[in-house]
């Protein structure tokens, strides 16, 4: 059964844990450092099976990764990316197979380092999008161009000086660009 992503590495809620990350996330602003965390992608995968006989609802199951360095400039770069990871969600193409893993939910975290607020996009599959902050006292904020601007700009001055993570993807794009930049100085 392929529940993961093709080259990504992922951790994997059980379903007693589902959404823990993101309520950690949560829970931990006000004790983030200056430039906060990295970025956090948190999918939700249901389980469908092949042969639905119990018609049971899906089984849903959190998995999340961490980004340094994606480039989240815009929502719309954000959408890019969870579609990118819709195409490399593996499938199990065995005769034996039993079912396959879905992408139903997407959620990115980024943390604006200049308001303390954490950044959140959620993508409903197969639509709908939601875009809100939440500061360390738990209030949810509406986030504008602005707010997205500052997001990004902390996100890239993680990408410079990123902490050390379990399961972290580091993206080619921003080391080249770091490269040539350190070259300068």
């Amino acid at each position: 059964m392929a529940n993961s992503i093709k080259n990504l590495p992922e951790i994997n809620e059980s379903e007693s844990q589902y959404e823990s990350a993101l309520k950690l996330r949560l829970r931990s602003i006000s004790q983030f450092s200056l430039l906060g965390p990295p970025d956090l992608c948190y999918l939700t995968k249901d389980f469908h099976r092949s042969l639905n006989i119990s018609f049971n609802k899906p089984n849903s199951q959190g998995f999340y990764h961490y980004n340094y360095g994606l480039c989240p400039s815009t929502p719309a770069a954000i959408s890019a990316y969870i579609t990118k990871l819709l195409k490399m969600q593996e499938t199990e193409s065995n005769w034996f197979s039993n079912g396959k893993w879905i992408i139903t939910k997407a959620c990115y975290c980024m943390f604006d380092a200049f308001t303390r607020t954490d950044i959140y996009l959620e993508i409903m599959l197969p639509g709908g999008m939601r875009l809100y902050g939440t500061t360390a006292n738990e209030e949810i904020t509406q986030i504008d161009e602005k707010g997205w601007e500052k997001g990004y700009v902390s996100s890239v001055l993680r990408a410079m000086q990123p902490e050390k993570m379990p399961i972290l993807k580091l993206y080619r794009e921003f080391q080249r660009f770091f490269h040539n930049f350190s070259s300068y100085t």
